[in-house]
């Protein structure tokens, strides 16, 4: 059973780079917008951290490169919980785009 879709995304013409493969600091962009679409999942929105001043943040990332993501692709970001407990949310996101499924 594949894990849920946290967020979804089109490649921005910009973060390109000249072999029309996305550039690695983007990769890091999409992981964070995955990052706020879980926090609103589990009820970490933005009225919560405007009431609480709490939030996520990432403490450590490990990225794996396993194919290559080109211009016109599209990212399908999928979250597995991992651990969770008081303070922490342990979460892997895979990354996934039409052309290897």
């Amino acid at each position: 059973m594949q894990a849920p879709k946290i967020y979804s995304t089109a490649i921005a013409a910009e973060w390109i780079d000249y072999n029309r493969h996305l550039r690695d600091a983007y990769y890091c962009l999409v992981l964070s917008y995955a990052s706020d679409a879980l926090m609103d999942r589990v009820g970490l929105d933005a009225a919560y951290r405007q009431r609480s001043a709490c939030t996520l943040y990432t403490l450590e990332q490990h990225m794996h490169f396993l194919h290559e993501v080109m211009d016109s692709d599209r990212l399908d970001v999928h979250v597995r919980l991992l651990a969770a407990d008081r303070k922490r949310i342990h979460a892997a996101f895979d990354f996934y785009c039409a052309r290897y499924s």
